[in-house]
């Protein structure tokens, strides 16, 4: 299975603790330069987003971060269609893997349908925050799920790769967005058990830049703000029901 690390030019650091830790685990990897939305020029930015339908679906534009993020995820998925890449591991460079990843991974590996849009998940932030990873005999397993976001590890096959650039790009979500597909039937979810990859916040800080939009979010803009969601939402479910995307 080919693995994918996704990493900014400027981030070194991260790329050297990630490659610390994969070689340590024996999971060979191809480097992918991640997307700098920050770099990204107006004219990029218009062919790369759909904002009207992004504002519909998320109620704000999307930080820099968020939009370089999805992008570089979408690099990868056109990656595997140009070159017929069956199922592929996609990581981003503040990962941080327990010891039974390699184990998992193999796993993984064996029992998912590239033919499926089928997505797994090794992290679970599904309860509100991540699981903690550590070594573990438990018997390698896949659950169902419908909800979960962070995209720090994750398998994906070429049928689920395909069927998100037809309905995320132009970007209209972030590339977390694993309710809403899951939803309209567009992938299959799952966790891999046991969890094997979290974030590795300790070390490192998000480049999404969320925060600043939570922050902005006060008083009469709050209120304006979810006038906007009932709208937009309501437009969002109308355009997927005409055009199934």
């Amino acid at each position: 299975m080919r693995a994918f690390l996704i990493n900014l030019d400027r981030d070194k650091d991260r790329l050297a603790a990630a490659d610390s830790q994969l070689r340590a685990l024996g999971i060979a990897y191809e480097r992918v330069p991640a997307v700098s939305g920050k770099n990204l020029t107006k004219a990029e930015i218009r062919k790369h987003v759909s904002r009207l339908r992004a504002l519909f679906a998320n109620g704000t534009m999307y930080t820099p971060g968020q939009i370089g993020c999805a992008l570089s995820h979408m690099n990868i998925y056109r990656r595997m269609l140009s070159e017929n890449v069956p199922v592929a591991l996609v990581m981003e460079d503040d990962v941080r893997f327990s010891s039974d990843a390699p184990r998992i991974i193999s796993f993984v590996s064996s029992v998912i349908n590239p033919e499926k849009p089928q997505w797994v998940l090794l992290s679970d932030h599904s309860h509100g925050h991540a699981m903690e990873i550590k070594a573990s005999g438990e018997a390698p397993h896949l659950e169902r799920c419908g909800y979960d976001y962070c995209t720090e590890a994750y398998v994906v096959t070429l049928a689920a790769a395909k069927e998100i650039l037809r309905i995320n790009h132009p970007m209209v979500v972030t590339c977390d967005s694993y309710p809403r597909w899951t939803k309209r039937g567009h992938i299959e979810l799952y966790h891999a058990k046991p969890t094997v990859a979290i974030q590795n916040r300790s070390d490192f800080h998000s480049n999404l830049e969320y925060d600043s939009i939570v922050r902005g979010r006060t008083g009469l803009r709050r209120i304006a703000w979810g006038l906007w969601r009932v709208f937009g939402r309501t437009m969002d479910e109308l355009h997927f029901r005409i055009f199934g995307r």
